[in-house]
């Protein structure tokens, strides 16, 4: 069973070393500067049509510095050459409802636990973690019930853990960037090492994302995903690209409100969309040069 056809397939015909993990949102320095906002009036034709499949590409650190990629300021990452792996997913889909409802969906960090994934390696469906809370810290015994939308204000720093089908478990850290009605921005990174048997794969701080989710019309939404290992993962993290697209279709068919473990998109999804890998590498270019500013980072706010 091939997820591939899911997606359009926009990365190069290089060989990537990625990684076997989670996708989820970005960190940076205490202290940093302003960070320009993506939270501006974004052309809906960025984004591939509605409901039609995400557009996902993936890029090695080598590809990276052949683009001279460099992150957008938002992410807060220091340097394209810092990534060691980079997958972007760019979607747009229907929903008739606000932006808190879709946050809802977001901080319901127990439902991860119902979230499948295809693994290529067992080719079989997999659960993105076996269990899954929310946190009051980022001491693992701290467990709440699910972050809401009123959780996620503009500077709130949350923790959640979660524990995968090999008993590892994970705490990880979200900073939410921005929220307003028309604009989330949202972070995540490890805060504890990710281990595989007695090898630590992911140090923390280097498994990190960043999530922007616009609204672009009455009832539709436009989601940027980029998702990157940092130069100080293992390379043990290497040459599993297909479980970090994978699990980027997952949360997006979840944010979007579709079933997960399916094979083909639903029918009212249109043919696979036409967004290239240089649209998605350099989605926010225009905006960085121009953009409004996030705010600044504090000590009392660190990643």
């Amino acid at each position: 069973m091939d997820l591939r056809s899911l997606v359009t397939r926009v990365k190069r015909n290089f060989s990537l070393a990625p990684v076997w993990l989670y996708l989820l949102l970005g960190s940076t320095a205490v202290g940093a500067a302003e960070t320009v906002s993506p939270c501006q009036p974004t052309h809906a034709d960025r984004y591939p049509a509605t409901d039609a499949s995400p557009a996902v590409g993936v890029w090695h650190q080598k590809e990276l510095l052949q683009e001279n990629w460099t992150p957008p300021a938002f992410t807060e990452w220091s340097s394209g050459v810092h990534s060691r792996l980079l997958v972007i997913l760019a979607g747009r889909f229907r929903f008739d409802g606000s932006m808190n409802d879709l946050l809802d969906r977001i901080g319901a960090i127990s439902s991860m636990r119902t979230i499948r994934y295809w693994s290529e390696s067992d080719n079989a469906w997999r659960r993105i973690a076996e269990e899954a809370s929310a946190l009051n810290s980022s001491n693992p015994a701290s467990r709440r019930s699910d972050f809401k939308a009123s959780d996620m204000n503009k500077g709130d720093q949350l923790f959640y853990w979660e524990k995968d089908d090999h008993d590892r478990e994970t705490v990880y850290r979200l900073n939410v960037y921005a929220n307003s009605p028309d604009c989330f921005v949202l972070a995540n990174e490890n805060v504890t090492p990710i281990k595989r048997f007695i090898f630590t794969i992911f140090r923390p701080a280097t498994l990190q994302s960043v999530l922007v989710l616009q609204r672009l019309s009455a009832d539709t939404f436009g989601v940027y995903m980029l998702n990157r290992t940092d130069q100080g993962a293992s390379a043990l993290s290497d040459r599993h690209e297909n479980v970090y697209e994978n699990r980027a279709i997952a949360f997006y068919r979840q944010l979007a409100g579709v079933k997960t473990d399916i094979e083909r998109p639903p029918a009212e999804w249109s043919d696979l969309s036409r967004v290239s890998s240089s649209s998605l590498l350099k989605f926010y270019a225009t905006i960085d040069a121009s953009g409004s500013k996030i705010g600044a980072r504090t000590a009392s706010n660190p990643h």
